[in-house]
């Protein structure tokens, strides 16, 4: 969450720059429906990892059927949001991403919580919330106040970049200290120390063919 959600925000506080400069002010529409597509994945993303419960434990019944009822409810939600209130290309944004939120929030991870016996309440405070309340604190803060002070920008600069690069790093630095547990902390430090961990499978060998080995 701590990665994924300042991101989020530089999608939502400056779509129409991000938009214009890379297809051009043509395309004004997409930087209007970037936002509302970004909150349904700032939303979901960070609950995605229990979709893997589910897999694991091999209960996928109820979500196939939850997420095959949520598939007509998008598609009846959107024709009455785009066509009966007049809502246009918006209201296929807003039908897709409350259905997103609908599964994920409060199914799938109530669901996968019930399933490993694990606090719903603890999960979403960790998982979500702190990760969440500290980014707005921090990157949401700094980036209306560029939105603010640059309101004239039509386009993505190299100020703005470093702006927003120093911006994310001191959320992620703040993130490490204070939302990481020690566990995790050491385990981020392995990995930065090296990468390369992540892409070498771990060796186990067969204790019966280190046994034919050593004799």
């Amino acid at each position: 969450s701590i990665i994924t959600i300042p991101i989020c925000l530089i999608l939502i506080f400056f779509s129409h720059q991000i938009i214009s400069t890379w297809v051009g002010d043509t395309f004004y529409l997409s930087a209007r429906l970037l936002p509302i597509h970004v909150i349904g994945v700032l939303l979901c993303l960070p609950f995605a990892v229990s979709s893997c419960i589910t897999t694991a434990y091999a209960k996928i019944k109820i979500p196939g059927i939850v997420s095959i009822s949520l598939v007509a409810f998008n598609i009846i939600l959107a024709v009455v949001l785009s066509r009966v209130l007049s809502m246009g290309l918006y209201g296929i944004a807003i039908a897709a991403i409350i259905s997103q939120i609908a599964y994920m929030v409060f199914f799938q991870v109530p669901y996968s919580c019930n399933i490993i016996g694990l606090s719903l309440r603890r999960y979403m405070m960790q998982s979500f919330i702190k990760p969440l309340l500290l980014s707005i604190l921090i990157s949401g803060t700094i980036f209306f106040s560029i939105k603010s002070i640059m309101v004239d920008l039509t386009a993505v600069n190299l100020l703005l970049i470093s702006l927003l690069g120093a911006t994310v790093f001191i959320t992620y630095i703040v993130g490490y200290k204070v939302v990481f547990t020690d566990i995790e902390k050491t385990h981020i430090s392995g990995i930065l120390k090296d990468p390369m961990a992540l892409l070498r499978p771990e060796r186990q060998e067969d204790p019966n063919t280190q046994e034919i080995y050593e004799s």
